[in-house]
C-alpha cells in the first residue's frame, strides 16, 4: 500500500476521520470488550501516540512490540504472558461490525471468521465440508472454494502450546495457519454450537461469518471473551 504506509502502519490509515483501527476498537468496545493488547512494531511509536492507554476511548491498552517482524504467529506468540483465559484475535487492518464481534465472542474456542468473496483467487482461502472447516488453501488461479480467513478468531490459551512447536516457514515467518493446521487435524468434536445466523463447525476448528470490509494479515491479539483484542500494526 505504498506510499501510503511509508511513514504509518497500515491500520492508521483514514477511514471517515479515523484511523482504521479506530474504527475496530470501537466496534470491539461496543460488543462489550474493554481490555485490548495491541501487538506494535512497524511506526508503533504512531500508534501509541494515537490511542494511549485507551481512556480517550473508554476502554484499557496494553502494549507488546515485536522487534522482529516474523509473522502472525511470532506477533500472537508476544501476548503469551499476559493471556490465560479464552480471549478474542482481530487483524488490526480491517473493519468489523458490532455484531460480527458479538456473535464470535459467543462462540467457543477455537473459531474462525470466515467471509465469502467473489474473487478467493486473491486470497487463500478455507475449504469446508457441511460446517466444518477441513482445510487452509494457499492462493491459487483456481480456489477450492469462495471462503476466506476474515482474520477474527476465538482462541483458548492452549493455542499458545501449538504456536511453541510451529517452525519458520518457507517465507522465514512463524505463521499462525500452522498452528490452525494442528485444530483442523484433530477433527470433528464430540459437541457443536450453532447461534443462530453463525456458520459454526464442530471440528478440531469452527466457523463462523462475518461481513467485514476486506481481508488482511493479522499480527495482534486480545485477552478473554470480554476483553481485549490485537491490532497489527504493518
Amino acid at each position: 500500500m505504498r506510499p501510503l504506509t511509508a511513514r504509518r502502519p497500515k491500520v492508521m490509515l483514514p477511514i471517515a476521520n479515523r484511523p482504521m483501527m479506530e474504527h475496530l476498537i470501537l466496534a470491539a468496545r461496543d460488543a462489550g470488550i474493554t481490555d485490548f493488547i495491541f501487538v506494535v512494531g512497524y511506526f508503533e511509536r504512531e500508534i501509541r501516540n494515537h490511542f494511549g492507554d485507551g481512556s480517550n476511548l473508554g476502554v484499557n491498552v496494553t502494549y507488546v512490540t515485536q522487534r522482529h517482524q516474523l509473522g502472525t504467529g511470532d506477533a500472537l506468540r508476544a501476548t503469551g504472558g499476559l493471556v490465560n483465559d479464552r480471549f478474542l484475535l482481530l487483524n488490526g487492518d480491517m473493519v468489523l461490525r458490532r455484531d460480527d464481534i458479538e456473535r464470535l465472542c459467543r462462540m467457543g474456542a477455537p473459531c474462525m471468521g470466515i467471509h465469502e468473496t467473489d474473487h478467493p483467487e486473491d486470497y487463500g482461502v478455507v475449504t469446508m465440508e457441511g460446517d466444518r472447516i477441513t482445510g487452509l488453501e494457499e492462493k491459487s488461479e483456481r480456489p477450492k472454494s469462495s471462503l476466506i480467513n476474515a482474520g477474527a478468531y476465538v482462541f483458548d490459551p492452549d493455542i499458545f502450546d501449538l504456536l511453541a512447536g510451529v517452525t519458520l516457514s518457507g517465507r522465514g515467518e512463524y505463521e499462525l495457519t500452522d498452528a490452525l493446521a494442528s485444530y483442523i487435524a484433530k477433527g470433528p468434536s464430540p459437541h457443536t454450537r450453532s447461534p443462530t445466523g453463525l456458520t459454526s463447525g464442530n471440528p478440531g476448528i469452527s466457523s463462523t461469518r462475518t461481513r467485514r470490509s476486506s481481508p488482511h494479515r493479522l499480527t495482534n491479539s486480545t485477552a478473554p471473551s470480554r476483553t481485549g483484542a490485537p491490532s497489527p500494526t504493518r
